[in-house]
């Protein structure tokens, strides 16, 4: 399927007024200014009725923004207002700047105060937190100046490639980021100016590769690199194979019409991959359809280009990536007939003919430069010492789900090692040079802001692993929130002399009862391990014996006596009472996501086998983490479909660092974000996004989706 409503960098909240908007409503009887003040503690009476009267009232005048004190509150327009406009931007500048609300004033604010700042933009999905931070970086850039035009690129310019590998249609927003990121800006002390910044991505969805709710699309490049393949084959007869001025390189030409071959060979359009579940392979496409998929990858490779990839880095990443959906269309019997795997339980998973499987594989292994024959092993056999034997090794054919399964894994670790590698050559483009970092850093740590947007709670059809993590993330940072504004407003209370039971439930407001129920502690007068671990536990004992309640057994049994804690009739499933309201899980595939970082074999495969020097680079900054080379002297791998020469192989494996589990590396992350903030004298400021309805919809106001957002 086409995203026909999504194009890389289009604002899901548009930047200039349409026609097509209705006016305001006239006001109804008396509505004077104070019962909608541009700050809602201007109230003449605060309740819940009165609060969202005021922003009613404001939503319908198209007045997104609001104070509540220090905290901003944006609703989502769901259309073009111009609140980012050049205009709405020199009126936060200069001498006098506006002090009305907007995100640009938060910036302003946040400059002012000097020091190490951050600005924490949260919601729910849908409600605008990504064009928030966006303009809020614009805004930054044009009110401060950038030393280097390498920074305004990096950070503005790699926009569209983010939302492109990073971003998915789901079933609450079109435009979804499922990862988050953490961009912090550093200024020079003396002049102010834009220095350099650094680019910190979190937990990338990457089960989206191949599993989806009922209803969502994969990532938005997989369909932009589709249609541009379909392109290139129905133009292969006229002889251009559509080309386009990217492309210039005569090699590269060639390179690319070679991978629109291989889509069309292997049956891309029938991949699992690019089907929404329940839903049918991709349409057939017409002429004008295919030169506006086409379009498309031409924005998201100007974006690349834009951070300082070259044309065949760019290049390389979309083979990667068909490389990665053409997984979806091997099935066991296809790898079965190379002298592997055992076809049983499973036919051969959802894929079409046996000649597109067979074509699959081939096309797969060719763009990966791994040997097809030892693919083939790979997926249909396994390897396990002998005890006793004296190091032999016994090989036994996989079962086809375990095969169907090691497929998929193979496919989310190449995806988001690709993810990856794209976010850090985006740090590495926007950071510090090496000669001047150390010389200034004591000074910048006093001169810097960062802005982080992350995903937002969320309720899926069925909720897994990664929605516990990102409902986990939403709940910390929840804490958080309450730590730094009702905990100090309690403390001020104190000072002051006031009576403790006026303020008493607020140095309370940081204790969310999910907390212990997933980290472990005390949770009143029990003790609980706390459902991370186990987890965890199960991951490392249990793997793949499929058990699938085992899980849910031991968490009635340890996990009974925490109040966020609620089973369900169903054998696998259980609710936890989360801070924005109960949200069900299903803990079958809990098990199998956890692992996944805990299986060194299919990097350590990949990493042996490929002679590709690109796709060794690429899977090096997944064993490595978040650690980048230096720019200056990083060494620019080659590309894919460029051979190396005699004796370049590498003979050895490299370091595996996937001893922790999926949680444990999450957890990691998420507990040094919170600790910067928390102990580096980070002045926070706030964006809370609020989202008007489900179907996001202008001028329209839903009372009870208001209410339920505004109690958290």
């Amino acid at each position: 399927p086409r995203l026909a409503h999504w194009r890389p960098g289009r604002d899901r909240a548009p930047m200039s007024a349409p026609p097509s908007l209705p006016p305001p409503p006239p006001p109804h009887g008396a509505t004077p200014r104070s019962a909608a003040p541009d700050d809602l503690l201007d109230l003449p009476e605060y309740s819940y009725t009165t609060l969202l009267n005021a922003m009613r009232l404001r939503h319908m005048r198209y007045e997104p923004y609001t104070w509540i004190g220090p905290v901003l509150v944006s609703v989502n327009p769901c259309a073009d207002l111009g609140s980012f406009s050049a205009a709405t931007m020199r009126r936060y500048m200069g001498q006098k700047p506006s002090e009305a609300p907007h995100p640009f004033a938060i910036v302003d604010r946040a400059l002012q105060r000097g020091g190490p700042a951050a600005v924490l933009v949260t919601g729910e999905s849908g409600a605008g937190k990504t064009e928030a931070v966006k303009a809020m970086l614009s805004f930054l850039i044009a009110r401060q100046g950038a030393r280097s035009g390498r920074v305004c690129d990096s950070l503005v310019g790699s926009t569209q490639a983010l939302e492109a590998f990073g971003n998915a249609r789901t079933l609450q927003n079109s435009n979804s980021s499922r990862f988050g990121k953490l961009a912090e800006v550093s200024l020079d002390a003396q002049t102010g100016q834009v220095e350099s910044a650094i680019v910190v991505p979190y937990m990338l969805e990457a089960s989206r590769v191949t599993h989806r709710a009922r209803g969502e699309l994969n990532f938005h490049i997989c369909y932009a690199l589709g249609d541009a393949l379909e392109a290139a084959a129905a133009a292969a007869p006229h002889g251009d194979a559509g080309q386009t001025n990217f492309w210039g390189r005569p090699t590269l030409f060639a390179a690319w019409r070679g991978l629109a071959v291989h889509a069309a060979s292997a049956g891309l359009r029938c991949s699992p991959y690019l089907v929404a579940a329940g839903g049918s392979p991709a349409a057939e496409l017409s002429g004008a359809e295919a030169a506006g998929g086409k379009a498309r990858l031409d924005e998201i490779v100007g974006s690349m280009r834009a951070v300082g990839l070259q044309d065949d880095e760019v290049l390389a990443c979309m083979q990667l990536v068909l490389a990665v959906l053409l997984f979806g269309n091997i099935t066991p019997a296809a790898v079965q007939a190379h002298g592997g795997c055992q076809v049983g339980e499973i036919a051969g998973g959802r894929a079409g003919d046996a000649a597109s499987a067979e074509a699959a594989l081939h096309a797969a292994a060719q763009l990966l430069a791994v040997p097809e024959k030892e693919l083939s092993a790979f997926l249909g056999t396994k390897t396990t010492d002998a005890p006793g034997r004296g190091g032999t090794c016994i090989v036994q054919p996989r079962t086809s789900r375990e095969a169907l399964t090691l497929r998929d894994s193979i496919a989310r670790e190449l995806y988001a090692a690709l993810f990856t590698w794209l976010v850090q050559r985006v740090a590495a483009a926007a950071a510090p040079k090496a000669r001047a970092q150390e010389a200034t850093q004591q000074e910048r740590g006093h001169c810097k802001i960062a802005m982080l947007d992350i995903y937002g709670f969320e309720v899926c059809q069925t909720n897994g692993l990664e929605q516990l993590l990102i409902n986990y993330c939403n709940e910390r940072l929840q804490a958080f929130f309450n730590a730094q504004l009702f905990a100090k407003e309690a403390r001020d209370y104190e000072v002051e002399g006031l009576p403790q039971e006026l303020f008493a439930t607020m140095c309370q407001t940081r204790d969310l009862p999910a907390l212990p129920l997933l980290e472990g502690g005390c949770d009143g007068q029990w003790r609980t391990p706390g459902l991370f671990a186990l987890v965890d536990d199960e991951a490392r004992c249990r793997f793949n014996d499929g058990n699938e309640t085992a899980l849910r057994s031991r968490m009635d049994a340890s996990l009974a006596g925490c109040v966020a804690y609620k089973p369900c009739k169903d054998v696998s499933s259980f609710a936890v009472a989360h801070f924005a309201g109960d949200v069900a899980y299903d803990s079958k595939a809990f098990v199998e996501a956890n692992a996944n970082a805990a299986r060194p074999e299919i990097l350590a495969f990949l990493t042996a086998a490929s002679t590709s020097p690109f796709l060794r680079a690429v899977l090096q900054t997944r064993l490595e983490g978040s650690q980048a080379e230096a720019p200056a002297t990083r060494q620019r791998p080659q590309a894919l479909h460029e051979r190396p020469g005699p004796g370049s192989g590498s003979g050895r494996r490299r370091r595996q660092l996937f001893g922790r589990t999926v949680i444990q590396a999450f957890r990691a992350e998420l507990d040094t974000l919170i600790r910067t903030f928390e102990t580096e004298g980070t002045q926070c400021h706030y964006v809370r996004c609020l989202k008007p309805n489900a179907a996001l919809l202008p001028a329209q106001f839903d009372d009870g989706a208001m209410l339920r957002q505004c109690r958290y």
